[in-house]
Order: structure tokens, then C-alpha cells, then sequence
């Protein structure tokens, strides 16, 4: 394991992939981002996501 590696895994840190979202366990924050902002696009979705709830988010989770 590399350094980087070990220090993001003592940091607590996943990826979007090892937190395993998927469009349904989504739909509640994705409808209320989508409220707030209607023109919003996926990258946008995916940083407000990250920044308000905490998700890390594929935009193509976002885009299905």
C-alpha cells in the first residue's frame, strides 16, 4: 500500500466508489438539491452532495 493510500485510509476518507451509492439511497438529498437549485447540472449536484451531506457521488450515478 502506498503512502498516500495509508494516509487516506487513516484519515477516514472513501471514495465515492467504496461508499457505494446508488440512485435510490440519493433520491431524498437529489430532490431537495434540486429545489434549491433547479438549474443545477450533475458536477454541481455531485459538489453539493459532497458539501451539505457529506456523499461522495459518480455523476453518472447522478445522470441515471
Amino acid at each position: 500500500m502506498s503512502k498516500l493510500k495509508a494516509y487516506v485510509k487513516k484519515l477516514g476518507l472513501t471514495s465515492a466508489h467504496s461508499q457505494g451509492h446508488t440512485f435510490d439511497t440519493i433520491a431524498g438529498p437529489i430532490a431537495e438539491l434540486r429545489d434549491m437549485y433547479p438549474d443545477a447540472g450533475g458536477r454541481e449536484l455531485c459538489t453539493q452532495l459532497l458539501i451539505k451531506y457529506d456523499m461522495r457521488v459518480s455523476k453518472y450515478v447522478i445522470i441515471l
